[in-house]
């Protein structure tokens, strides 16, 4: 991969969120098929023997190799996006790119990524 696409720069520009998806489950499950070609064009670009081999081994490529590989199946002739019941346990899935150690977490019907915290009031 000499160039990147130029439809990267607007998918990539601004951090995702819940906010900029689409609404529609049709146009996130698309949207989620064109993010996971691309994440497959970044790893098998840094793969190929002509890359330079310090590349394999930045950190932020064994994250984003990781959380592939638990959000999609690959064969060889195609990827899917993993529904639901195929993720894993969120005890071992990585919940966010920036902080791995960071895991989906529900209580009392409250979910959250992240981290909990218990904290204690002491009286005067």
């Amino acid at each position: 991969m000499e160039h990147t696409p130029a439809a990267w720069w607007d998918r990539y520009a601004q951090r995702a969120d819940d906010f900029r998806l689409p609404q529609s489950e049709t146009a996130r499950t698309a949207l989620a098929a064109t993010l996971g070609a691309d994440g497959y064009r970044l790893l098998d670009a840094v793969h190929h023997p002509g890359a330079p081999a310090w590349l394999r081994e930045l950190p932020a490529l064994e994250v984003l190799r990781q959380v592939w590989v638990q959000q999609y199946y690959r064969d060889q002739s195609d990827h899917r996006w993993r529904g639901k019941g195929d993720l894993p346990p969120s005890a071992v899935a990585i919940g966010s790119p920036y902080d791995t150690d960071a895991h989906y977490g529900i209580k009392h019907g409250m979910g959250w990524r992240g981290f909990e915290g218990h904290f204690t009031e002491v009286g005067p």
